[in-house]
């Protein structure tokens, strides 16, 4: 096997695990918040490892970055949206529809920024990363909130959600200065 594919294959497993962690979290079977839990941290682990084995190979491509970026997305707004039904608060609703409308908002601006300059020029910035890994444990903490019904763990995962969104908000600040500072400095 040409280990160039793993990180592609690495992107397509954790889309494909989407419908195993809702599947499984809905059902009501006693550890089904671990199982999903668990499920869904093995899935946030092939994101950090699909781009750590593509640098390492030096097997990086436009549409293994985009895979990569769409699976990320799909992933964690499906699982962000079916903790709303499960939850049904708005404690968790609100920090959804931040982080979900920041993701929105930044996918049209790189759409248009690699129109408009021909290349991709927002790059992770570490606010992003920051964002990225408290999305992906406040979602681990959610679920496993769901087994366990325990107040300081269910406030946990909100906690951690609400901080996911004020650097979703803050990476996309930054994210916005840098483009415009770019764009600027391009036009000159």
């Amino acid at each position: 096997m040409n280990l160039a594919y793993v990180p592609n294959l690495l992107s397509f497993m954790r889309i494909a695990l989407i419908p195993v962690i809702l599947s499984v979290s809905s059902l009501e079977f006693k550890y089904s918040g671990y199982i999903a839990s668990c499920l869904f941290l093995t899935a946030s682990l092939t994101d950090f490892l699909d781009g750590y084995i593509a640098r390492k190979l030096e097997s990086t491509s436009r549409i293994g970055a985009i895979l990569d970026l769409v699976a990320d997305k799909l992933l964690i707004t499906s699982c962000l949206i079916w903790l709303i039904t499960l939850f049904e608060s708005s404690l968790i609703l609100f920090p959804v529809l931040i982080i979900i409308s920041r993701e929105l908002i930044l996918s049209a601006l790189r759409e248009y920024f690699s129109k408009e300059v021909k290349k991709e020029t927002l790059q992770v910035n570490k606010f992003g990363k920051i964002k990225t890994t408290l999305q992906m444990i406040a979602v681990a903490v959610l679920f496993l909130a769901t087994e366990l019904s325990n107040f300081f763990i269910v406030y946990a995962g909100i906690i951690l959600l609400w901080s996911a969104a004020f650097f979703s908000l803050f990476s996309m600040y930054v994210y916005i200065k840098n483009y415009f500072s770019f764009f600027k400095n391009h036009n000159q």
